[in-house]
């Protein structure tokens, strides 16, 4: 019994062992098995990555190839249309070159055309203004001129004055100046004048003259001069209408230059006189200054003195009314120093009756007589300014 047990005790382990082995050769053959067919598929998984990559090679390859042929697609493409660029720039520049050599030769042809013309025209002109310029200098020269309205300057010295140069001996250029004032004669002892061509060897001036409001005799020479004290004319002979001026003295005289004294007071005291005078249109024969500055004037045989000239404009207004009522048919000296609102102030002292001899070797004109009388009448006014009745009534003549 035990050797049974024995034997299949040793016969279950040898089965058992056989088992193990079948078992150990089964799981060998299982894991060889495994193992081929791992390395199988390593072999097909790295066969399809190198396919796979091989394919991604082909295709970055492909695309590479594509790129390149694109890009040198687009080089040509570039650079065809780069030439077709320049080709176009060349044949404009070509088309603009010839344009502009055309457009040259229109110019060119235009400009000799146009200056032809304008040489023409310029010619013509030429001719006209040579014409015009031998009409005017050989047609226009001046023979004769009329004057008019000059009475204190001859026509030998207006036209001495005014043709002193010799340069205005074309009738129709003196016209035009004195039209234009463009280089017109300025004649300082004429406010104006106006010129008027009668033919063209004929002009016709019209001046107005400068009033001479008074002269002062100096050696033989008469001084003239106007409202401003500019003197006007140096001459040796009287001009009629002209008041003398006495009392004053005038050194160095210039022709058309103010005269100058040693008193500015006297000279303004002359003026204003003066232009009294010519403003209320008094026909004087002589204006008489003092040392002491006393203005007198002479208008025939009136003496008029009116003092230091205060209230001068007054005065006058009151001398013109006396002259209207009859002022100048008497004799003799009119104080009118002071000022007088009714005219009772004034007094008129007659000259006394005189034989003819006497009478003829007194002139009014005489200035030492002048002075003399009219200090010692201004005394006897002063002392007995209506001393008889004889004065009376002719101070009442005279106011009225």
């Amino acid at each position: 019994m035990s050797r049974k047990m024995d034997r299949k005790r040793a016969q279950m382990k040898k089965q058992r062992q056989h088992r193990h082995q079948t078992q150990i050769k089964n799981h060998q053959q299982a894991e060889r098995i495994e193992q081929k067919r791992r390395h199988e598929r390593e072999n097909r998984e790295r066969n399809e990555r190198r396919q796979e990559e091989l394919r991604r090679q082909e295709q970055r390859k492909k695309k590479l190839q594509t790129k390149k042929a694109e890009e040198k697609e687009r080089i040509l493409q570039k650079k065809a249309q780069e030439r077709a660029r320049k080709n176009e720039e060349k044949e404009e520049r070509r088309i603009q070159k010839e344009s502009k050599k055309r457009i040259r030769k229109m110019r060119f042809r235009k400009a000799t055309r146009t200056l032809r013309k304008v040489l023409k025209v310029i010619l013509s002109i030429s001719a006209v203004v040579a014409a015009v310029f031998c009409i005017i200098y050989f047609g226009f020269k001046l023979n004769s001129v009329e004057m008019k309205g000059n009475e204190i300057y001859t026509q030998q010295e207006l036209t001495d004055y005014i043709f002193k140069d010799g340069k205005n001996k074309n009738t129709f250029v003196f016209w035009l100046k004195a039209k234009t004032g463009i280089g017109k004669v300025e004649i300082p002892f004429l406010d104006k004048y106006d010129v008027k061509m009668k033919s063209p060897s004929k002009l016709q001036l019209s001046v107005y003259e400068k009033s001479l409001i008074g002269y002062v005799e100096k050696d033989g020479i008469y001084i003239y001069f106007d409202r401003d004290g500019v003197i006007e004319k140096l001459a040796t002979e009287k001009i009629k209408g002209i008041p003398n001026v006495v009392g004053i003295e005038i050194n160095n005289p210039k022709l058309y230059e103010k005269f100058e004294v040693k008193d500015e007071d006297v000279y303004d005291l002359l003026l204003t006189v003066s232009q009294a005078i010519q403003k209320y249109n008094f026909t004087v024969k002589k204006i008489e200054i003092t040392e002491d500055g006393q203005a007198s004037i002479y208008i025939k045989k009136v003496k008029i003195e009116f003092g230091k000239g205060r209230d001068l404009n007054e005065k006058m207004i009151d001398l013109s009314d006396m002259i209207d009522g009859g002022l100048l048919k008497y004799k003799g000296t009119l104080n009118m120093k002071s000022l007088s609102t009714d005219g009772s102030g004034y007094t008129l002292k007659e000259n006394e009756t005189k034989t003819s001899s006497q009478s003829e070797s007194e002139s009014v004109d005489s200035t030492n007589q002048s002075t003399d009388s009219s200090n010692q009448d201004e005394t006897q006014n002063n002392s007995n300014p209506v001393s008889n009745e004889a004065t009376n009534e002719e101070t009442t003549a005279v106011e009225q």
